[in-house]
């Protein structure tokens, strides 16, 4: 497959946009007619293509195109529409990029050492040790206080 990650945008309108568009122009680079743009454009593309510079197609809407140009405080050329659509396509393949990394909901599990079970049946050697630890003292205590050798007075 093709990688067109370097590809320019091409701004592109519908009939209806086109019309709407071209009353935004101050300076007159349009065709008076959609179907005029539509084939110096498709001429143009192809021209491009055969010389190895193809371009991506974006659709340029009337009313966002009129927002960003009172946003950027711009007049509606070629080159603005050109910038505009370049835009378009960069936010396009920016969302496209986020959706290909995974997103980390916590840190990766190598920087940050596992939680600790805090229930005593999880920790079977502590527990062992403390049974053997009671085991000990409790014969200790036995050998030392042993009431039948108390009672035969054998000590």
């Amino acid at each position: 497959m093709t990688d067109t990650s370097q590809w320019p945008a091409a701004p592109v309108y519908t009939p209806h946009d086109y019309a709407l568009i071209l009353k935004l122009s101050e300076v007159g680079d349009l065709p008076p007619t959609w179907e005029e743009w539509w084939e110096s454009f498709k001429a143009s593309e192809v021209e491009q293509r055969r010389q190895g510079f193809p371009a991506i197609r974006v659709q340029v809407h009337a009313g966002k195109f009129k927002a960003w140009l009172r946003a950027n405080f711009l007049s509606s050329s070629e080159q603005t529409r050109q910038q505009f659509a370049q835009q378009r396509l960069d936010m396009k393949r920016a969302r496209k990029a986020e959706r290909r990394i995974p997103k980390l909901s916590a840190p990766p599990s190598w920087t940050v050492p596992p939680p600790l079970p805090m229930h005593w049946t999880h920790r079977p050697l502590e527990v062992l040790a403390y049974f053997l630890l009671a085991i000990a003292i409790g014969s200790l205590l036995l050998a030392l206080f042993d009431p039948i050798r108390v009672a035969r007075g054998l000590e």
